[in-house]
């Protein structure tokens, strides 16, 4: 039976006050764990955001049919389940247009049970389907807030949802399950021509960046798309540029009218946060945070404060 289901307002209202279908973004977990971690989630997002978000939780796969008009209705969806969730009679709620997108978790099961099961999703356009090796829940529940975090803000190109060394190149998945391929020979130029090291990367909690901790380097999604086209690396990196300088110039600005000094900041080395005020490297989200700690402020005052500066 139908599990739970949390609803909001949808982003915007026609003239005679009725949500529009179109603008709302639906999330459909086929079992409770994904359904909590997908609430958990859209807590976190914007509130403009939040807005627009519906999410559905069910019991199970057989279950869903209640919902499957409601989501032909939609201007996007993301079902998100374990490869065990699917039954023999999938097809008819994976058919659906390409704003429908799949994300599936393999977890326990073995990988030969891949072929049979996803066959039954029918799904022929890989930017629909992504299926994911991880196992771990923590690992799993970062994933998933990826995206949506993505995929609710209008199909944020700029964020990373999933990476993975697959033979001779690195992949990097969008929100919109826009697959990128970077050879990884041309990384070496970064991180050294060491194969093993290349594959130990972390993903940034909000998808900004890839990060290899031995070469102290942060790629983010514009970054390995510039490696394959140049000309688009140069264009990211004249924006991205100017506004470190402006970003870590307020960062700066408003630490030292506080009268703190760059060792005050507790959970950040100096060397990172005088890179960061001089726009040599973005602030990350959890340097932000110690920022505002630090500054004995909530998140938002914080960031609402940088802007005004900006």
């Amino acid at each position: 039976m139908w599990r739970k289901m949390t609803v909001t307002l949808q982003r915007s209202r026609g003239t005679s006050g009725a949500a529009s279908a179109q603008d709302t973004f639906y999330i459909v977990a086929t079992n409770p764990p994904y359904g909590t971690i997908c609430r958990d989630c859209v807590r976190e997002l914007p509130g403009a955001v939040r807005n627009h978000v519906r999410v559905s939780t069910f019991d199970g796969w057989r279950h869903i049919e209640c919902s499957v008009a409601r989501l032909e209705q939609s201007g996007s969806a993301l079902l998100v389940s374990r490869l065990a969730d699917i039954p023999e009679d999938a097809k008819a709620l994976a058919a659906g247009g390409p704003q429908r997108r799949h994300l599936v978790f393999v977890e326990d099961m073995p990988v030969e049970a891949i072929p049979s099961r996803v066959s039954r999703l029918n799904v022929r356009d890989s930017r629909r389907l992504h299926i994911v090796m991880e196992r771990n829940l923590p690992a799993i529940s970062a994933i998933i807030k990826r995206a949506i975090s993505g995929m609710a803000i209008i199909q944020d190109p700029s964020r990373i949802v999933d990476a993975w060394v697959e033979g001779a190149n690195l992949v990097v998945l969008s929100p919109s399950f826009q697959r990128l391929y970077v050879p990884v020979t041309e990384l070496a130029r970064y991180l050294g021509n060491h194969p093993e090291r290349i594959k130990a990367f972390e993903i940034d909690e909000d998808g900004s960046y890839l990060h290899w901790p031995h070469a102290d380097v942060h790629l983010g999604w514009e970054q390995p798309q510039g490696i394959v086209d140049p000309t688009i690396l140069v264009a990211a990196q004249r924006r991205s540029e100017a506004f470190n300088r402006k970003y870590g110039a307020a960062i700066r600005g408003l630490r030292e009218d506080r009268g703190l000094k760059q060792s005050d900041i507790r959970g950040i080395a100096d060397r990172h946060l005088r890179r960061i005020e001089h726009g040599q490297i973005a602030a990350t989200s959890s340097v932000l945070r110690a920022l505002a700690e630090a500054h004995a402020m909530s998140l938002a005052d914080y960031l609402g404060e940088l802007a005004e500066r900006l």
